[in-house]
C-alpha cells in the first residue's frame, strides 16, 4: 500500500481527471497501489489480488503512466520509501 505522503507525491504528477461523462474512471490510489505491489514483488499481472480491480484497467493503466513517463520519475522515490520503512520495522 502506498503511505500518504507517497500518493500524494504521485498523484501531483498525474494528469488531470479525464471528463466526467461515461463510466466512471477507477480510483487512481487504487490503481498505483497494484503497480507498487507488481513492480515490488515482481508479481505478474495476473497476480494482482482482485481488491486492486480489473487487471486489465491496472495493465491500461501502467502503460498510459509509463508512456508519460510518470513511472520513471516516481519508481525510484517509492522504493527509497519502502526500503526506509522496511528498515525502521527492524
Amino acid at each position: 500500500d502506498l503511505s500518504d505522503e507517497e500518493w500524494q507525491r504521485f498523484a501531483t504528477l498525474l494528469p488531470p481527471r479525464a471528463s466526467t461523462t461515461g463510466r466512471p474512471q477507477e480510483d487512481s490510489r487504487k490503481i498505483a497501489a497494484a503497480i507498487h505491489h507488481v513492480l515490488l514483488n515482481n508479481a505478474g499481472w495476473d497476480e494482482i489480488p482482485s481488491s486492486f480491480g480489473a487487471r486489465s484497467t491496472i495493465h491500461d493503466r501502467f502503460k498510459r503512466w509509463n508512456g508519460m513517463g510518470i513511472l520513471n520519475t516516481m519508481w525510484p522515490e517509492l522504493m527509497m520509501s519502502y526500503t526506509s520503512r522496511r528498515n525502521t520495522r527492524k
